[in-house]
Formats: C-alpha cells, sequence, structure tokens
C-alpha cells in the first residue's frame, strides 16, 4: 500500500495530534449519520475531544498517516469493561495479558482502499511484540461490517452483553476474542 510498510506509518498519536483527531472524527460521524451509523457514534458524546485527549495520554490511540494525513484510528488499551466478566473466553488470561480493541474508525477518504486489514495485522504483531495472549473486543450488534471483518480475520464470537453504559449509549453488544 503506498509503498510503505504499515509499522512506519502508524503511531501513537501525541498531544499535537488532538486538533487534527477531533475533525477526523467529526468527519468519520457527519460521514457516519449522512449513510448508515452502525457503530452509532455521535458527535460530541462518542468519541468526544474529551475521549480523544484522555486515550492520547493513556498512550493508548494510534493513528495510521498516510501521505500525511491520519487515514485512520484505534485505541488498544487493556481495561475490560465489567460487563466482559461475565464472559465465557477461550483462555484464561491475566488484565496484562489482554488487549482490548476500541474506537478503530477509517477515515471516509480512505474507504474502500482495504487499510482495515493492515491495520488489524499492526494490532496482532503488537499484541505478540507485547506478551499479549489474547485480543477481545466488542462491537454493536447491528455493525455488521465490522462483525464481518472480525470474523474474516478468526476472532471467535463469545456472546452478547449489555456493557451497561449510560443513555444515549447503545445496549447491546457481541464480543469477540482472537488467542495468540
Amino acid at each position: 500500500m503506498y509503498g510503505l510498510d504499515m509499522e512506519e506509518i502508524i503511531r501513537k498519536a501525541v498531544s499535537e495530534d488532538l486538533d487534527v483527531l477531533e475533525v477526523f472524527y467529526e468527519e468519520v460521524i457527519d460521514h457516519l449519520e449522512a449513510t448508515v451509523n452502525y457503530p452509532r457514534w455521535t458527535k460530541g458524546i462518542y468519541p468526544s475531544r474529551d475521549t480523544i485527549e484522555a486515550c492520547i495520554r493513556e498512550g493508548t490511540l494510534f493513528i495510521l498517516l498516510i501521505e500525511g494525513k491520519i487515514a485512520g484510528c484505534i485505541v488498544l488499551d487493556q481495561k475490560q469493561e465489567k460487563a466482559m466478566e461475565q464472559v465465557e473466553w477461550g483462555i484464561k488470561a491475566t488484565p496484562e495479558e489482554v488487549l482490548i480493541i476500541r474506537t478503530f474508525a477509517v477515515h471516509p477518504r480512505f474507504m474502500g482502499q482495504k487499510l482495515s486489514l493492515p491495520v488489524m495485522d499492526f494490532v496482532r504483531e503488537y499484541a505478540l511484540s507485547n506478551g499479549i495472549k489474547t485480543i477481545r473486543l466488542d462491537v454493536l450488534e447491528e455493525n455488521i461490517p465490522a462483525i464481518k471483518l472480525y470474523e474474516k480475520l478468526g476472532y471467535t464470537y463469545k456472546g452478547t452483553i449489555d456493557l451497561g453504559l449510560p443513555e444515549p449509549h447503545p445496549k447491546w453488544f457481541k464480543v469477540y476474542e482472537l488467542i495468540l
């Protein structure tokens, strides 16, 4: 893709990226609202500037740069939602051995370029290089494109749960796992 190695163009977001990332997510949400808002993101609610800023501060937000532009973002952390404790996972793992995927987005300008696959390869390599045993995620049950991607990549469906998020957040999420 563009003759670049994915690891050369995926990096952790830094505070100088905050304003551009806020615009990035606003443009993603505008596109979702104009088409189908599968993740049901809402401007000012999720992902908000505060969410982005917290992820930058925690070092969990990674950005994909193509020709100097942010083409995609993904949050990788180790904070499982409380409701995930109910799930019968395929492997027992300590919190330090689990990587959680959140808030994965590709900018509309870069859609159709199959960026999801190399980003997910990066996630797998990142997990392996950090001693992770399993990658887990939750996805809104109506988010068919994301579900198809994760299943194509070998993630195993482990159930549907209520994450207990406050209104106006959605209620039911499918959870998936990839054992490394």
